[in-house]
């Protein structure tokens, strides 16, 4: 292996840094030689006394500390006659209200402020050119449907809650 970048003396050189990182890329699947192959309690620098009768300590696998796990069962899944038993008590909402039809006079001014730019787009793509009085109606549209639904806008509190001073508790 060869020497990192601060050992040879000059920490920005890029020819010993790039030959560095290509011998860590060459040998990155070699096989590990710096570890052995003993059991675990002799890597640790623990011997067993050669006069003992203890059996050798049992070679570490990924899983064998996983013991107090051992009594963990993933649960089946219950039969559908118990799934129906337990729905029981499920809450179930009631209808919600009907949509408010609004005033007449809304409705116009949603037509012209909505309608009125998606003419403007698909007229166009179905061949209608918006020349003169088709452009300037689309205008006035949008603009008279915009200019009723900012006056009718709310300036104040509701009438029937009065100021608002924040959460009651």
């Amino acid at each position: 292996m060869t020497t990192s970048p601060d050992d040879a003396g000059d920490p920005d050189d890029a020819r010993a840094i790039d030959a560095a990182f290509d011998e860590i890329v060459a040998n990155i699947d070699a096989p590990d030689t710096a570890s052995s192959s003993a059991p675990w309690p002799v890597e640790e620098g623990e011997t067993a006394e050669p006069g003992s009768d203890a059996p050798p300590p049992p070679q570490r696998t990924p899983r064998s500390d996983w013991s107090e796990w051992d009594d963990i069962r993933i649960p089946t899944p219950a039969p559908p006659d118990e799934l129906m038993d337990a729905d029981e008590g499920h809450y179930v909402p009631p209808p919600p209200p009907p949509v408010p039809k609004g005033d007449r006079i809304g409705r116009w001014a949603w037509a012209g402020a909505v309608g009125a730019p998606v003419l403007a787009i698909v007229l166009p793509l179905i061949g209608w050119g918006l020349t003169g009085l088709t452009g300037l109606m689309l205008v006035a549209a949008f603009l008279a449907g915009f200019g009723t639904l900012v006056s009718r806008l709310r300036t104040g509190p509701r009438v029937d809650e009065g100021p608002d001073d924040g959460a009651v508790v």
